[in-house]
């Protein structure tokens, strides 16, 4: 690096959503049970598109947690990468198909570091450690962070539309019951590698120290949207590599020593935390104004969290 700067979505943001926005989050529109039939005319709309149509049955398997649908997805469109990452990220396939999926994945979508980080996580998980290693040593041609996170939450603004939502209701649903499995995978995929620490050389630990650290910054810098949990998971993973380490020891980040690339990302987190904050406090408001809620939705979809909170702190401040 030149410098430095369980389960779902919804259960990894319930510390930045309480109070009565939570409570909107509960009302019926938002907490009604989407079946397989609201959505059968949707997909079938799509049946003269191979694309099109893959891409709504693998939306609605995972809404619906059904893993055939997502099956049916894939075959209707198999070199498809958005629909890949759903198979990939699918809870309800078992480790050996997820895994032959994420390494068609990889032949289509090559420069895509995640899907690199998710083979040799899955790959630790599997006990073939070596493998794992190698990937993420040869990783000079992944220079890109794809969660398709976009286009995956306007697709499920349109299914819960279709099913009989709201717009309003399932614009905010799409974003806020969103899961990213995938993070939980990079967690794991660090502490696996930190496990093999025992049986290695210190400059090998050293160099897995720096894959990680590499890790955590691409996912606090790199994914697009950026989102606090996504940059809050980044920091956690590039502070486990510090862990450990005299401050004043060379670090992973070049002209920093550890102690000063401890106290840079600790900043960072401090800022990313108050942030949160913030968000909290405007809870009230955006409940209450349904198009001042759209508008920060689709700044946060087109920017970022963080630009998304600092322009509606600006607009509440000029009120």
């Amino acid at each position: 690096m030149d410098s430095r700067k369980s389960s779902t979505r919804k259960q990894q943001r319930q510390h930045l959503i309480s109070g009565k926005f939570r409570q909107l989050l509960l009302a019926p529109q938002m907490n009604r049970e989407i079946t397989r039939s609201d959505l059968d005319s949707w997909i079938e709309s799509m049946k003269d598109d191979p694309t099109a149509k893959g891409q709504a049955l693998a939306i609605a398997g995972m809404m619906l947690d059904d893993p055939e649908l997502i099956r049916e997805g894939i075959a209707s469109d198999p070199n498809n990468p958005h629909i890949l990452f759903i198979g990939v990220n699918a809870s309800t396939f078992d480790p050996k198909e997820r895994l032959k999926l994420t390494r068609r994945l990889m032949e289509i979508d090559p420069d895509n570091a995640l899907v690199a980080y998710m083979t040799a996580s899955q790959l630790m998980a599997m006990g073939n450690t070596e493998e794992a290693m190698n990937i993420m040593r040869d990783m000079d041609g992944c220079n890109q962070i794809r969660d398709y996170h976009n286009l995956t939450q306007l697709l499920m603004e349109e299914a819960y539309i279709a099913s009989g939502l709201s717009p309003h209701a399932a614009s905010i649903r799409s974003t806020y019951d969103f899961a990213v499995p995938y993070l939980i995978e990079m967690r794991s995929l660090a502490k696996s590698m930190k496990s093999t620490h025992g049986s290695m050389t210190s400059e090998e630990v050293a160099e897995s120290r720096h894959m990680v650290a590499t890790m955590g910054y691409r996912l606090s810098n790199q994914t697009t949207p950026k989102s606090l949990v996504d940059q809050l998971m980044g920091i956690s993973l590039e502070l486990s590599t510090l862990e450990g380490i005299p401050d004043d020891a060379p670090s992973a980040y070049h002209g920093l020593t550890t102690g000063e690339a401890r106290a840079d990302i600790l900043a960072e987190k401090e800022s990313l935390t108050k942030a949160a904050k913030q968000f909290g406090d405007h809870q009230d408001r955006l409940m209450g104004d349904p198009d001042l809620m759209q508008q920060y939705i689709q700044r946060f979809r087109l920017t970022g969290e963080m630009e998304a909170l600092q322009w509606l702190n600006r607009k509440l401040q000029a009120e």
